[in-house]
């Protein structure tokens, strides 16, 4: 099975799930992202952590474009 995440859903600063693009929900005790940090940080979490806000500022910053990519869950 190939899917698209769409985001993860977080509670109090721990992921509970992973929402993909067809809307389903799969809740887990632990999700492990095999992809960039980027991607997780800006892309698929709604609230980034504290600690992480001066990297994504820089992030934004370098980039001339919101980079897109597929990401799928197997």
């Amino acid at each position: 099975m190939k899917s698209i995440v769409e985001k993860l859903q977080v509670e109090n600063n721990k992921v509970k799930a992973v929402q993909l693009q067809d809307g389903s929900v799969i809740e887990a005790p632990t999700v492990i992202a095999a992809c960039d940090p980027h991607t997780v940080l800006v892309n698929w979490i709604d609230e980034a952590p504290v600690s992480a806000k001066s990297l994504i500022s820089r992030w934004q910053r370098n980039l001339p474009q919101k980079a897109t990519s597929r990401n799928w869950m197997a």
